[in-house]
């Protein structure tokens, strides 16, 4: 009897990883999809650039960025998920 519960025990993460993963297939293969174009960072002005991906499929990796760019370097200054 007791292997039964070390089973039920051992399959529920399986089941619930291979389920997450079939209902969010839409989501990564969107991403997955996603391209973008070459950027001069030198020739761009100094200042905060702000982007941000809403996907259509879910909206589980909605995400916006801030992006600052100082004398021709950059680094990413903020991220949140949208709500």
């Amino acid at each position: 009897m007791w292997w039964k519960i070390v089973l039920i025990v051992l399959a529920l993460p399986v089941v619930a990883t291979v389920t997450f993963m079939l209902w969010d297939s839409a989501n990564r293969k969107e991403i997955m999809l996603l391209s973008y174009s070459d950027l001069a960072i030198t020739k761009l002005k100094d200042g905060t650039y702000i982007g941000e991906f809403i996907g259509t499929a879910s909206h589980l990796r909605d995400t916006r960025v801030s992006w600052l760019l100082k004398k021709g370097t950059s680094r990413l200054s903020q991220s949140s998920r949208e709500q």
